[in-house]
């Protein structure tokens, strides 16, 4: 069986595969994360965001590589880009796995952004939580691109989608404080 074809299998890929972490996580759940964080901050979110959200990582079969490394290699980024490509036309050719209806506007890609830097923000707390101190610029790195993100989302404030989904910033803001104060009470009881 051709793993590349089979989106389960895109779903156990392990994320943070060269980092030192204590829990591993799959992509599937990293997905599974963002969903719920993206119905949590905008829960009309339309069809085609949950569609992107569920999908984003289904083309990385070949592992997760890290940021920092597609920023500083353009020759990896663009070459990891046509494998996940190539990956997701595959799923979808043999298993009718989900295709995006239609590009993101800005406004989406930003708050699908800002739940995506959430959910590795969340993670890396429970990480340093469990002691894990490596996950400190986890934390700090993604702290700085939810607020890039909600900036962004804020510049957008005119546009029609912003008008009718004005809970958006303030519902990102209210799940940092929540989760801020769900971890900080672990262990206290």
């Amino acid at each position: 069986m051709n793993l590349v074809n089979d989106p389960r299998a895109a779903g156990q890929v392990r994320r943070y595969h060269t980092w030192a972490v204590i829990k591993d996580q799959s992509v599937a759940e990293h997905t599974w994360q963002i969903m719920r964080i993206l119905l949590t901050i905008w829960p009309a979110a339309p069809r085609n965001v949950l569609v992107y959200a569920l999908a984003h990582d289904m083309g990385e079969m070949a592992g997760d590589i890290q940021y920092p490394f597609k920023l500083m290699f353009t020759e990896l980024k663009t070459g990891s880009e046509k494998a996940e490509n190539h990956v997701r036309h595959e799923q979808r050719a043999h298993f009718g796995a989900p295709l995006e209806a239609h590009p993101l506007s800005k406004f989406e890609r930003y708050v699908f952004k800002a739940c995506d830097n959430l959910e590795m923000w969340e993670y890396g707390i429970r990480e340093l939580n469990m002691g894990n101190k490596y996950a400190n610029i986890i934390v700090t790195r993604m702290r700085s691109a939810i607020a890039e993100n909600m900036n962004n989302i804020y510049s957008l404030k005119e546009t029609q989608q912003a008008q009718q989904n004005p809970d958006v910033i303030a519902n990102i803001q209210k799940y940092m404080k929540t989760r801020i104060q769900m971890e900080s009470e672990i262990g206290k009881e």
